[in-house]
């Protein structure tokens, strides 16, 4: 064998092992960056993942400051009493006859599922029109999630009879008589425990 035949394939085959390495060297890279690929892609699925949790958990706190402020809006356990004594002592404090007919607690579905239930009371007050009036401003007002379901309102006659008619030979004016208040109305309580 010459000395040119063995230099060829010398040549030969360093070229054909520079070829393989080349090919090994692009094969090996190339999956390396397909891993490269997948581990930015997961770690970019981690991040919004992560950032979607903090949002849940912002919307969470911010649910629960709402719900208490919600909360605040409904009779608490065990104050149904309270809340009907609150009436009365309104009642009283604008000089009106009152009673409280009844109080009854209502259980629906939907309420339990969420630990509520309704309170409905009947209260009748009677007196003069303004303080009657303002009776029921009262019980709107109240500051719970309070629905009126029925108000009659009847006058009952003169709030003094001696005065029935004035010194200039007039009737008295529909406020200066006595009226009733019937009510029925229904507040949201929390279910007691």
């Amino acid at each position: 064998m010459s000395k040119t035949t063995r230099i060829f394939i010398l040549s030969l085959l360093v070229s054909l092992a520079s070829v393989a390495g080349y090919a090994y060297g692009t094969s090996y890279v190339s999956g390396l960056s397909e891993k490269t690929r997948a581990a930015k892609s997961d770690v970019e699925l981690a991040e919004i993942k992560y950032r979607h949790i903090l949002s849940l958990e912002k919307a969470a706190q911010n649910t629960n400051s709402e719900t208490s402020q919600i909360n605040e809006f409904l009779i608490q356990p065990n104050a149904a009493i309270g809340f009907v004594t609150k009436i009365e002592s309104d009642a009283a404090d604008l000089g009106l006859s009152y009673n409280t007919d009844s109080i009854e607690v209502r259980n629906t579905e939907a309420l339990s599922a969420q630990g509520k239930e309704l309170v409905v009371v009947s209260f009748t007050a009677s007196g003069r029109w303004a303080s009657v009036f303002k009776m029921i401003k009262s019980v709107e007002n109240l500051p719970y999630a309070v629905k009126f379901d029925k108000i009659d309102l009847v006058m009952l006659g003169d709030s003094n009879p001696a005065q029935a008619v004035s010194a200039t030979g007039t009737t008295p004016s529909v406020r200066e008589k006595n009226w009733k208040a019937s009510m029925i109305f229904t507040a949201v309580k929390m279910q007691d425990k």
